[in-house]
């Protein structure tokens, strides 16, 4: 362990010498400002709707609430409705007067909503009498939810497992390879072979490096966005092996190139194809078999049910446990590539 701390000052040095852990401060407080201020919390793509149910029976409120709309987005009286129309930008309202058999609606918007919104509603409305006149006949069945249902992530804290992701797999696959080609080209790993510290202490540095710099930038953009009610043991847990995981693919990718022009096609692939399951995360109807099978995907979605739980918190301890194996497969992979190709004599050429 002596060997490897003092090699691991060396590389901390160096790192800060290249500037290293200023360029990560600043990526921390700029991530920071992005989603404390920048992104929205909610983004209304479509108008707000709220309602008022003025029936007898209530016909359309029974029939809403059955169909999980949220309780707060019916509002008490005609009146009230009209007046939360006029402070929104983008609400609708729609009112409910009348009977089922003789049903009167009143639509209510703002100058800001788009005609083209208007006329779907418009044109929808005979679909919904005949859905509620449905549930009126039917109203024989029962919604029973299989687990409690979550609270609306808002839009600018869903971005959090993006940002964090996408600099674990920057800092461990692409900068390890970035330092490796500069020891090359300044003798460093020449001078490295003729000490008795060998390929483990080179690795063990090399990983521990970038996952402390991988649990500062996470930690500081946690306790900046979300504070510090949030389960760190899983969180660093998480963060840890896929920082390990990526140094130890940057590592054996690094070693078949001298600089970083024979390098960037092939790391540049690796690592837009880490990214990948962004698109998943955004949009979870795209996952077929093939992106669910990079780490990543994985790793944002335990982020997020690790800061926001969502009721499927048990699949957090099978990732860990993938990513524990990935990593002693990779690690195996990577000792033998290091020691072959960088730590044996005429294994390379400057």
């Amino acid at each position: 362990m002596k060997k490897v701390f003092s090699l691991l000052r060396l590389d901390f040095l160096e790192t800060v010498r290249n500037s290293l852990y200023w360029s990560l401060l600043i990526t921390a407080i700029v991530a920071i400002i992005f989603i404390d201020f920048v992104i929205p919390a909610k983004l209304n793509l479509v108008p707000e709707s709220l309602f008022y149910d003025g029936s007898s029976g209530k016909i359309m409120e029974q029939y809403l609430v059955n169909s999980g709309v949220d309780t707060k987005d019916i509002i008490s009286s005609k009146e009230k409705l009209i007046e939360d129309v006029k402070k929104g930008s983008s609400q609708m309202g729609l009112i409910f007067e009348g009977s089922i058999e003789n049903p009167k609606f009143t639509l209510v918007y703002s100058d800001t909503v788009s005609k083209n919104n208007v006329r779907l509603v418009e044109a929808s409305i005979n679909k919904f009498i005949q859905m509620l006149r449905n549930n009126v006949q039917n109203n024989t069945f029962q919604i029973k939810f299989l687990r409690a249902k979550g609270k609306p992530i808002p839009l600018n804290k869903n971005t959090i497992p993006i940002f964090i992701v996408l600099e674990v797999i920057i800092l461990g696959f692409m900068l390890v390879s970035i330092m490796m080609f500069q020891e090359k080209q300044e003798g460093t790993v020449l001078a490295y072979r003729v000490t008795p510290s060998g390929t483990l202490t080179y690795i063990t540095s090399k990983s521990l490096l970038f996952l402390v710099s991988s649990l500062i930038y996470g930690g500081i953009i946690i306790l900046f966005t979300m504070g510090v009610k949030v389960n760190f043991i899983y969180l660093f847990l998480i963060i840890s092996l896929s920082s390990l995981l990526m140094t130890l693919v940057g590592l054996f990718v690094g070693i078949f190139f001298n600089d970083i022009s024979g390098w960037f096609p092939w790391g540049i692939l690796i690592l837009v194809i880490n990214t990948v399951p962004i698109i998943s995360y955004v949009n979870p109807t795209f996952s077929p078999l093939w992106v669910k099978a990079i780490p990543s995907y994985y790793v944002l979605f335990s982020v997020r049910e690790i800061l926001f739980s969502t009721g499927k918190s048990g699949f957090i301890v099978p990732v860990l446990s993938m990513l524990t194996l990935e990593c002693i497969v990779m690690f195996l992979i990577s000792f033998w590539g290091v020691k072959k190709k960088l730590m044996e004599a005429g294994s390379y050429n400057v």
